[in-house]
C-alpha cells in the first residue's frame, strides 16, 4: 500500500494525465501485430538485461531434475531408457526406474526444454521463450473477450509479474508453457463465440488455434487442461447448435481442432506404451503407485500401503505427504484448503494491490451477461483445482486468461468511477497498474531475497560440487548417504538419460555389499562422496571427499585392495556424518 501511495503521489507531482497515458497505450494496443511482438520482446529484453543480477537458474526442485531428464531422453532420440542394472542406487524423486528409466511427469515440459537445448544449447532459453510467448498470447486471448486496450494492459502486467520474476521463468518447473496452451484455447473460444453471435461466416483460423493450444496444454497439465477444454465445450455447444444449418461454418471451426486432438491423443498413447508398456497406463499413475502414500484428491485421505526399497525416499514421502493428508482430513481442514487455493492463486497472478478493485467490483462481474460464458468455462476448472490435494500456482496455469480477464473487468468498472464530476477512477486505475508494474522490482532493494513463488537465486551446493568435478579430468562416481537430520527436500541423486556414459554419476550409498557391486561396476571412475555433516552449519559449504581413483580391472588382487580401501574410506566418512548427527 505504501508503494501505491508513493506511485500515486509521484504521478500527481509530475502532473501525469490518465487520459493522455490511456490514449498512448490505446494507440499501441489497437495494432495487434505490434502489440504481440512488443510484449514478447519486452519480456525477453528485460529478462536478458537482468542476467548480470539474476543469472540463468540452476535446478533445485525434484520436478526440475525430472523435466531435465525427460529433455535429455528426448534429445537422445528415445522416449524412455532401459532400466539400469544398478537402479536401486539411482532411485530418486519423480523418476521411474522400472519398467523403464524415465521421468513420470507429463512430457510437454521435457519436450520444450529439449527444443531449447537443441536450438540454443541452453534449456532455460526455451523457458524464457515460453514466458515471452505467454505474455504475448495472453494479449491475443483477451482481445477475443475485451477491448484491446485492456488486453494490452494485462499483457504488460504479466510481463513484469510473471515473465521476469516468477518461478515460471526462473526455474525448470513449468507454468509458462501450460499458460500458452490455455490462453490459445481460451482466446479461440472467445473469438468463435463472437463470430457465432455476429452471424459472421468468417471464422479465421480459430479452430486451428484452439487445436494448437491443446498440444502444450494436454502435454503439461492434462488434468486441469481437460477441465478447461470441458468448460469451453459447454459454452461452444449452444453456439455451434445455433449455426447447425451452416455445416461449412461448423466444419471450419471444429475440423482443425478435432484433427489435432486425434493426432495428439495417438501420440500420447504411443508415449505411454514406450514408457510403461501399456498405451492406456500413464507414467504418472505408475509413479504414484510406486512411491506416493497420498492420493491426488481431497476425498482420498488414507495412506496408501507402499513398500519402499530406499529409506530416504520412504522418509520423504511418509513425512511430507502424511502431513498434507492430516491437514485436510477434517472438515475445517478441507475448508481451509479450499480457501488457500484461492489465496495462493490470486497472490501469485495478481499483486495484492490489484485485489482492491476486485473486492469492490467482483459482484458486478458476476452479474455481467457478457462475462457469463467465461464464468461457465472457469467453473469446472476451479472445481478441478480445488479438489486436488496439492497447491502450486503452475497447476492454475490453464486459468491464466480467465484470471486476467477478471482483473481487467474489475479495473474497467473502477475506470468509470466519478466523484463530483472528476474522473478519479481513471487516475486510480493508472496508479494501480503502475504500482503493479513497480512492485516486482522490490526484491532489488532487498538484495534479491527470494519471495513466495519467486526466484531460486542461490546456486544449490550440488551445482557447486558438480562444477568442481567438471574441472577434474576423468569420469566420476559420487556416492551420497544422507544424515538422519538432512533436509529431505534437498535431493542430490539425479542423473542424465545415459547414466553409464555421463562424466559424473550420482548414486546412493546403500549397504556394503551393494556398494561393492556398484564400485566394481564403475571400476574405471574416480570415486567421491560429499560430507553432508555441515548441513546444520549455516553458510558452511559441503565438502567433496575423494575416496579412491580408477581401478584397472575388477578381479585382480590389486583391484580388490583398492576396492577395500575405497569402501573403508566411505565407511569412515559415513561414521563422521553419523557422529555429527549424534554429538555427545
Amino acid at each position: 500500500m505504501l508503494v501505491f501511495v508513493a506511485v500515486a503521489a509521484l504521478l500527481l507531482a509530475c502532473g501525469v494525465s490518465a487520459a493522455r497515458i490511456g490514449r498512448r497505450i490505446r494507440g499501441v494496443a489497437e495494432r495487434p501485430t505490434l502489440s504481440f511482438f512488443l510484449l514478447a520482446s519486452l519480456c525477453l529484453g528485460l529478462r536478458l538485461a537482468l542476467l548480470p543480477v539474476v543469472p540463468v537458474p540452476q535446478p533445485h526442485i525434484h520436478d526440475e531434475f525430472s523435466n531435465l531428464l525427460a529433455a535429455d531422453t528426448f534429445l537422445s532420440g528415445r522416449l524412455s531408457n532401459p532400466p539400469h542394472p544398478m537402479w536401486r542406487h539411482f532411485e530418486t524423486h519423480i523418476v521411474l526406474q522400472h519398467p523403464t528409466y524415465a521421468s513420470y511427469r507429463p512430457p510437454g515440459q521435457g519436450l520444450w526444454l529439449a527444443l531449447g537445448q537443441l536450438i540454443f544449447r541452453c534449456p532455460w532459453a526455451a523457458i524464457l521463450l515460453a514466458s515471452a510467448l505467454m505474455c504475448a498470447v495472453l494479449y491475443w486471448a483477451l482481445s477475443g473477450w475485451i477491448p484491446r486496450f485492456w488486453a494490452f494492459l494485462m499483457g504488460l502486467i504479466a510481463v513484469f509479474n510473471l515473465g521476469l520474476f516468477s518461478y515460471w521463468t526462473n526455474s525448470y518447473w513449468g507454468g509458462s508453457l501450460t499458460a500458452v496452451g490455455g490462453s490459445l484455447v481460451f482466446g479461440a473460444t472467445g473469438r468463435i463465440l463472437r463470430a457465432a453471435e455476429g452471424g459472421s461466416r468468417w471464422t479465421g483460423t480459430y479452430g486451428l488455434w484452439f487445436g494448437l493450444g491443446l498440444i502444450p496444454l494436454m502435454l503439461t497439465r492434462p488434468y486441469e487442461g481437460s477441465a478447461l477444454v470441458f468448460g469451453c465445450a459447454v459454452v461452444l455447444a449452444p453456439a455451434l447448435w445455433g449455426r447447425r444449418k451452416d455445416m461449412t461454418w461448423i466444419a471450419a471451426v471444429t475440423l482443425p481442432a478435432v484433427i489435432i486432438a486425434c493426432a495428439l491423443g495417438g501420440w500420447i498413447l504411443y508415449y505411454n506404451y514406450r514408457v510403461t508398456g501399456h498405451s492406456l497406463q500413464f507414467p504418472y499413475i505408475i509413479g504414484m503407485n510406486q512411491y506416493h502414500v497420498a492420493g491426488s484428491f481431497m476425498w482420498d485421505t488414507k495412506l496408501h500401503p507402499i513398500t519402499y526399497t530406499n529409506s530416504d525416499l520412504e522418509r520423504f514421502f511418509r513425512e511430507t505427504e502424511a502431513e498434507q493428508l492430516k491437514n485436510i482430513d477434517t472438515l475445517n481442514g478441507k475448508l481451509s484448503h479450499l480457501l488457500q487455493v484461492l489465496v495462493v492463486g490470486m497472490n501469485f497472478f495478481a499483486r495484492p494491490i490489484l485485489l482492491i478493485p476486485m473486492l469492490f467490483y467482483s459482484w458486478k462481474v458476476l452479474r455481467s451477461k457478457r462475462m457469463r460464458p467465461a464464468l461457465i468455462i472457469g467453473a469446472p476448472l476451479l472445481a478441478a483445482i480445488e479438489l486436488a490435494i496439492w497447491i502450486w500456482p503452475h497447476y492454475d496455469a490453464p486459468a491464466l486468461g480467465l484470471i486476467y480477464l477478471l482483473i481487467a473487468q474489475t479495473l474497467r468498472f473502477l475506470w468509470t468511477l466519478r466523484l463530483g464530476g472528476a474522473r478519479v477512477g481513471r487516475f486510480l486505475g493508472v496508479a494501480l497498474v503502475a504500482t503493479a508494474l513497480v512492485l516486482p522490482f522490490y526484491p532489488l532493494i532487498r538484495n534479491w531475497q527470494p519471495t513466495s513463488w519467486g526466484l531460486f537465486l542461490e546456486a544449490s551446493q550440488r551445482s557447486e560440487i558438480k562444477r568442481q568435478l567438471e574441472n577434474v579430468p576423468g569420469n566420476h562416481l559420487v556416492l551420497i548417504r544422507y544424515p538422519a537430520y538432512f533436509n529431505i527436500h534437498d535431493e542430490w541423486v539425479y542423473n542424465a538419460a545415459d547414466i553409464d556414459h555421463s562424466r559424473i554419476v550420482w548414486a546412493r550409498s546403500l549397504d556394503k555389499a551393494s556398494d561393492r557391486r556398484l564400485l566394481n561396476y564403475y571400476s574405471n571412475r574416480h570415486v567421491w562422496t560429499v560430507d553432508l555433516s555441515t548441513f546444520r552449519s549455516l553458510g558452511q559449504p559441503f565438502r567433496l571427499v575423494r575416496l579412491c581413483g580408477p581401478r584397472v580391472g575388477s578381479a585382480d588382487e590389486q583391484s580388490d585392495v583398492g576396492l577395500s580401501q575405497c569402501l573403508l574410506a566411505l565407511e569412515l566418512a559415513e561414521q563422521g556424518v553419523n557422529s555429527m548427527a549424534n554429538p555427545r
